[in-house]
């Protein structure tokens, strides 16, 4: 008979070859025979973490820490899961626990930062992050979390500093600097005259919020190469007509300097009144703009209002940014207004809704984000929630609010209802943590006092 011992090495390995139903299997197989063993249930955490059963994963982390109270490692990991479960007050007391048994443990100050940033607790979270730093001055990860909570605070200077750490976390998770034998542009480097090669380092809402910056540098004399994800290529394209636009997975032409989209900011010295923030600075294609306002042609009402409410659900703060379609109801009450989908990926019950409600879904005929561009183009407005379609609203100057969580992304800088970053953009924050009511409530009020 296998030991409790041996069905979680044989669990270990399994997760290795990335079967984790096999491993949780093993792991349950452990604890049937021995049901106090804390090191299993905490093999059971990381693997319903890792299978995306967070609320299960918090379970089991608590099963930990009431079998070992006096563990550190144990409430540790129960705020890890408390954050992938989107518990935040919960995971900052259990990291505050962890604390208690171990105050100089690098990992537990980091995550404990991280939580008191996304609590809005900002100069709690400076000084953890600080305590941090004193113990590991290199500490990239502690670098990375203290630029963005900087940054949330709206301290540019020193947030885009830090944020530049991002690189040097060693977690498979982040992206690296692009190896090439191009030097890397530095900031306050001269680049008139040069061949500046732009790569995207993150996701499609920050290609279009970071795009902006070719045309910028392309007015310091620069030739500037820009490459960016296929479905964003044409769309960025008209950013300048001396931005050179490339796909990734194409080789690109020879440059002289290299530069991450999102370390633009950082080199160029921003600071939030020096954004460049006119738009429109992407457009799209005049002929589709037309052709969309043909096909909407005989939608009722004064306003056309398209709707977002997710993202890509495998983000790694899917839970926090993304709200339930069925949560938007109240904006439904507004006379006048014809709702439109803009939502590409539904999930289980969105289609039913949408049929209930008469929301119009053509996101069938959405090839690429210039065909949302074109549709976006002929609307009045855009309710989305915080992911790529609140940014290329933004860029194309069309009235946007935008509804962003309590534990918002740095960019949407705490204690504004607007964006430095999109003139047109409006935000309607969660009061509280997880509170999407009173946010939906306050959107759908004025909704109704400009239909």
């Amino acid at each position: 008979m296998r030991s409790a011992g041996e069905f979680l090495a044989a669990a270990d390995t399994l997760m290795t070859a990335r079967r984790p139903r096999r491993a949780l299997d093993a792991v349950d197989r452990a604890l049937a025979l021995e049901p106090r063993n804390v090191a299993a249930h905490l093999r059971r955490a990381r693997i319903l973490k890792a299978m995306r059963a967070f609320e299960d994963a918090v379970v089991s982390a608590t099963r930990a820490v009431e079998l070992a109270p006096a563990r550190a490692e144990a409430w540790r990991a129960l705020g890890v899961m408390c954050v992938a479960a989107n518990r935040l007050p919960r995971a900052r007391a259990a990291f505050e626990q962890a604390l208690a048994f171990e105050p100089d443990d690098l990992d537990t100050l980091n995550n404990l930062g991280w939580a008191l940033t996304q609590l809005q607790r900002y100069d709690a979270a400076l000084s953890v992050l600080d305590r941090g730093l004193a113990l590991a001055p290199d500490g990239a990860a502690l670098r990375w979390n203290r630029g963005l909570c900087l940054l949330a605070m709206g301290r540019f200077a020193e947030g885009l500093e830090d944020y530049e750490a991002r690189f040097a976390i060693d977690d498979p998770s982040f992206e690296r600097l692009r190896a090439c034998d191009a030097p890397l542009w530095r900031k306050g480097e001269a680049i008139a005259g040069k061949r500046l090669f732009l790569y995207n380092d993150q996701g499609h809402g920050d290609t279009i919020q970071f795009i902006r910056f070719a045309r910028e540098l392309a007015r310091m004399d620069a030739e500037v190469i820009a490459e960016v994800q296929p479905e964003l290529a044409e769309l960025c394209a008209s950013v300048d007509a001396n931005v050179r636009i490339v796909r990734q997975r194409e080789a690109p032409p020879a440059f002289d300097l290299i530069c991450p989209m999102a370390s633009l900011p950082h080199r160029l010295g921003l600071t939030a009144s020096t954004i460049p923030a006119r738009v429109p600075y992407l457009r799209a294609d005049e002929v589709r703009i037309a052709a969309w306002r043909e096909r909407l042609a005989d939608l009722p009402g004064r306003m056309r209002v398209g709707l977002a409410w997710a993202g890509n659900a495998r983000h790694v703060n899917d839970a926090n940014r993304s709200i339930a379609l069925a949560r938007l109801e109240p904006l439904f009450g507004a006379a006048g207004v014809s709702f439109l989908s803009l939502q590409k990926e539904l999930r289980e019950g969105d289609a039913a809704f949408l049929a209930h409600h008469g929301v119009a879904d053509h996101t069938a005929m959405l090839a690429d984000f210039s065909d949302t561009a074109a549709l976006m183009s002929n609307l009045n407005l855009v309710i989305t929630v915080d992911t790529s379609v609140a940014h290329l609203a933004g860029a194309l100057g069309v009235p946007v609010w935008i509804l962003v969580p309590f534990a918002a992304d740095f960019r949407w800088i705490a204690g504004r209802d607007d964006s430095p970053w999109y003139p047109t953009a409006r935000l309607f924050r969660q009061p509280r943590f997880r509170d999407w009511e009173s946010a939906i409530a306050v959107a759908a009020r004025a909704l109704r006092g400009q239909s």
